[in-house]
């Protein structure tokens, strides 16, 4: 019994450690477990193209009122908690463009200004070429989705990043008034 004890604190501890590893992570790999458990979810679900896509970070995995809230559209929650913009780029295509959604609303960025527990920060602009990117993906696959931004929020807990949080939503906003599918 006490070998089972032990082994289980091991594999705690191992667990603690990866959880640790991704949050500071910038690699989009660290996500694969997460995403495979996603799909595995979602096998069961109604999701016909044409629909709408949310993607991001923690704010939209947590959204457990989604579909609920979103009703009578029909909506697909593809949020990985802790996220970056950076890794949602790698994943565009398994996320939203698999789905082949008619629209997609993105929320992510926090993260990578914040750079979670001693990753590094991004900046406003930073974050300008990596929506592109997830833009130019999305079009080039399916050509008339709109695409919405989603400003980042300021949590009370990052006061610290609050002018970049609105440097960065300012910028973005700028970028999307160039294209009216965004």
């Amino acid at each position: 019994m006490t070998t089972l004890l032990a082994w289980s604190g091991w594999l705690a501890l191992l667990w603690v450690g990866w959880l640790l590893f991704r949050l500071r992570s910038d690699r989009a790999w660290v996500w694969w477990p997460t995403l495979c458990w996603m799909r595995w979810k979602q096998r069961s679900m109604a999701f016909a193209p044409g629909g709408i896509v949310f993607a991001g970070s923690s704010s939209i995995r947590y959204w457990d009122t989604l579909v609920a809230d979103m009703a009578p559209l029909r909506v697909l929650g593809q949020g990985f908690g802790g996220s970056k913009l950076s890794q949602l780029v790698t994943w565009t295509d398994r996320l939203i463009i698999s789905h082949q959604p008619r629209a997609v609303v993105v929320y992510s960025g926090e993260n990578d200004l914040a750079g979670l527990l001693g990753s590094r920060r991004k900046t406003a602009e930073d974050l300008v070429p990596l929506f592109a990117q997830i833009c130019e993906r999305v079009h080039t696959a399916l050509p008339l989705a709109r695409i919405f931004w989603v400003s980042i929020k300021k949590p009370p807990a990052r006061r610290e990043i609050w002018p970049e949080i609105d440097r960065a939503n300012n910028l973005l906003a700028e970028f999307c008034a160039g294209d009216p599918r965004l």
